[in-house]
Formats: C-alpha cells, structure tokens, sequence
C-alpha cells in the first residue's frame, strides 16, 4: 500500500494561519520500485485500476487528481 497525501497549501506564507480550502494536486506522475511486475495497480477507495508500466525494477503510473487522501494498492 502506498500512502498519497495532498500537503498543498500555503504554509510557507507567514500572512496565513489557517487553510480553508485545500486544493487538489493534478496529474501526479509516480514511481516505486519493485522486485517483479505487480498485477496491478489499484487507486483506492474509488476502486480505479491504474495503467502503469514496468521497466528496470520500478513501477511507473499517474493519479489525475489528488484531492486529500488516497492509497495505492499494489497487487501481485
């Protein structure tokens, strides 16, 4: 399981104390390595099964949005 967490926001502005929206992360391209070719690739919890490729010991795919939070399921 992979752990996604959208950390957008301005906290580097000294002016904002507080965040009343967080925006979401687009088109997020991602990579981890992994001993053998997994079988696929779940997004989670919306249950989408994401395209990847595999080449030199690393999975490679993309999340369209990032809202908060979500995991990615690797199933072998």
């Amino acid at each position: 399981m992979l752990q996604l967490v959208n950390g957008n926001g301005a906290h580097s502005n000294p002016n904002v104390a507080t965040e009343d929206m967080i925006p979401p992360a687009l088109d997020i391209v991602i990579s981890v390595a992994l001993e053998k070719a997994p079988e696929k690739l779940m997004l989670r919890p919306a249950n989408n099964e994401l395209e990847f490729e595999y080449r030199d010991g690393r999975a490679y795919f993309r999340v369209n949005r990032l809202d908060i939070h979500s995991v990615v399921e690797v199933i072998e």
